[in-house]
């Protein structure tokens, strides 16, 4: 659960790496070496002898409700940032934990009123200004996610996340081009920063329709991420867009071209990624599609559906081809898996219905 709340916060990394200043612990005393030898149990069991030694450190409770965040023992990380708040209740990056530890367990109304008051008590940490922007955007009120925001941009402007966040929202909202102004500022700041990279791909590929900006985005996610799962796969779909405009001419050398660039970009997509579905799919297409490859394009079929058993479309080429091969009663049981998950396909029913008039 703790990994799906850092992804939907857009994998902030300021909690699990900052210390209260205001702390009069020093818990930190090991060596360097000790402390990389060191497990999170390891940590636990030494800040709860120094818990037991000096019970008012809430600096000590706090790095302890760290720790037993990182091993997901939630209920006792936020009993000991309370016992934290209540020994220094002024402590505004205690608020701050707080805060975040009630959004992991999506007590949004909690760690909304625990960002604030670390504001009250004179935060400036941009994060919490974040934080507090994000719980504002997943509940869809806009301006007040602006004005978070916006607050962390002027506290941090070197941090990239900031104006992305501001242009996945004008995004959010239907302001495309906005969007668009925010990513390239983004950009600016870290030009290998992925997520703007992403969204000006899909911006430009899909909206914009002008696939040779989108492609030079991702181009130039690639040059700073060669092994990168989703880029790889974008630049597997355009060579397998390129291909299927060429399909009928088998000897254009620009045909087997766009087929070998299309299966590299998706191989790389799924060793770098094994859960990752659409990979496994479209590289069956590309074996499909260039005839010599079948065995292949089965295997990757049923990887697709060993990920994802509902893929219907998967179903549907495995059906394709046992169908060709004259298997019809296995392809009949592919077509009718892929109604079964896509029931208003047209292509779907028509070849179940063919199939089935051949049995007879």
């Amino acid at each position: 659960m703790k990994h799906a709340i850092l992804y939907l916060i857009f994998a902030s990394i300021w909690i699990v790496g900052c210390d209260s200043s205001e702390s009069p612990s020093n818990s930190n005393s090991e060596s360097p070496e000790a402390q990389t030898q060191a497990t999170p149990a390891d940590h636990i069991q030494a800040l709860s002898l120094q818990i037991s030694k000096n019970p008012k450190d809430y600096g000590l409770l706090e790095d302890r409700s760290r720790w037993y965040f990182e091993v997901d023992s939630m209920e006792k990380a936020m009993k000991d940032i309370e016992g934290a708040i209540a020994l220094h209740p002024t402590g505004d990056q205690l608020y701050a934990w707080k805060g975040f530890l009630y959004y992991a367990q999506e007590d949004t109304a909690t760690a909304r009123s625990a960002y604030i008051e670390s504001i009250r008590l004179g935060s400036k940490d941009p994060e919490v200004f974040y934080q507090l922007g994000q719980l504002d955007f997943f509940q869809k009120r806009y301006e007040y996610a602006k004005s978070g925001y916006e607050e962390a941009m002027k506290l941090d402007e070197s941090d990239p996340q900031y104006p992305f966040a501001l242009g996945f929202m004008k995004e959010e909202q239907g302001s495309e081009a906005k969007a668009v102004q925010w990513y390239v500022k983004a950009l600016k700041v870290d030009s290998t920063f992925a997520k703007p990279l992403i969204r000006l791909h899909d911006l430009y590929l899909n909206f914009y329709e002008n696939e040779q900006v989108a492609m030079d985005y991702n181009a130039q996610l690639l040059r700073s991420t060669p092994d990168h799962a989703l880029g790889n796969y974008q630049k597997g779909g355009f060579h397998l867009r390129k291909a299927k405009e060429l399909l009928g001419t088998p000897e254009n050398p620009r045909f087997g071209f766009h087929l070998n660039e299309a299966v590299t970009a998706f191989t790389i997509s799924v060793n770098s990624d094994p859960n990752f579905v659409d990979a496994w799919y479209s590289r069956g297409r590309v074996y499909f599609f260039g005839q010599t490859r079948i065995d292949e394009a089965v295997s990757d079929f049923e990887q697709t559906l060993t990920l994802n058993p509902k893929h219907a479309q998967a179903h549907f080429m495995l059906g394709s081809i046992y169908e060709r091969n004259g298997d019809l009663k296995t392809a009949l049981s592919y077509y009718s898996e892929a109604v079964a998950h896509n029931p208003d396909s047209k292509d779907f029913q028509r070849a179940v219905k063919e199939v089935t008039a051949q049995l007879k």
